[in-house]
Formats: structure tokens, C-alpha cells, sequence
């Protein structure tokens, strides 16, 4: 009779592990699932970018050659104008433009807005020699 009681107990036992195992692994793959369904979200709303500018002139920033550079090696979201230098981000490849055509100076940078207030285009403006 001991010998079954404790048969009992070993299968009682056995059981429970599989069902609480069971549990576990089914709440990891609907944990998995929702933050799997959240990233896909938050990967498909466009990307917003913050820009400093100085409260008094919230369109037009003062930039130096390196930021333009710097901007352009990673690559453009928005068709760019640098004085008589147009580029367009279906075509620009960073790896095979010659860089050497910006002049080294700093730049005024405007955005150009269309009629729903989204870029259009961001000009730059050579503003004065950089002798660094």
C-alpha cells in the first residue's frame, strides 16, 4: 500500500512539473510574441529627428564642412542642395561621391517646407571661408 501512495505522489509530482514547465514555456512565447508585435510597430512609424537650433532662428543653423561631411557619410533622407551641388537620397551612394566638390567653409543650413510642412528640401549656404 506505501508502495502505491508513493507511486501516486511520483506521478502527482511528475505532473505538476510538466504542467507548471508547460505554463512557463506557453507564457515566454506570448511575452515573446507581444514584444516581437511592439518592435514591428514602433519599426514602421517614421523616424523623427531632433535638431538643435537656437530659439531665435528655428530654420536656419549655422553648420561647419565636417557636419556636412559627417551628415552625408550617413547617408541623406531628404534631397540636399549645397550650393550648385544637388543630391538625391534614391541616388546618393556616400561611398562613391567626391566629396571633394564641397567647398570647405562653413554653411548656413535652411530647411525648405512644402504646402503640409515636411521637408522638402534642406539647403546649404556658403557663408564665410573656414581657415582651419
Amino acid at each position: 500500500m506505501e508502495e502505491v501512495l508513493k507511486g501516486i505522489w511520483i506521478a502527482v509530482g511528475t505532473i505538476l512539473l510538466c504542467l507548471a514547465l508547460s505554463i512557463t514555456f506557453s507564457g515566454d512565447r506570448n511575452l515573446n510574441r507581444v514584444v516581437n508585435q511592439q518592435k514591428e510597430k514602433i519599426l514602421d512609424q517614421p523616424v523623427v529627428y531632433e535638431d538643435y537650433q537656437e530659439k531665435n532662428n528655428k530654420n536656419n543653423s549655422d553648420v561647419s564642412y565636417e557636419e556636412i561631411i559627417a551628415s552625408l557619410l550617413d547617408g541623406i533622407e531628404y534631397p540636399v542642395k549645397i550650393e550648385e551641388i544637388s543630391l538625391d537620397p534614391e541616388n546618393f551612394e556616400p561611398e562613391t561621391f567626391d566629396f571633394s566638390l564641397i567647398s570647405y567653409s562653413n554653411y548656413k543650413r535652411t530647411y525648405v517646407y512644402n504646402k503640409n510642412n515636411k521637408i522638402e528640401l534642406i539647403r546649404y549656404k556658403k557663408v564665410g571661408e573656414n581657415n582651419g
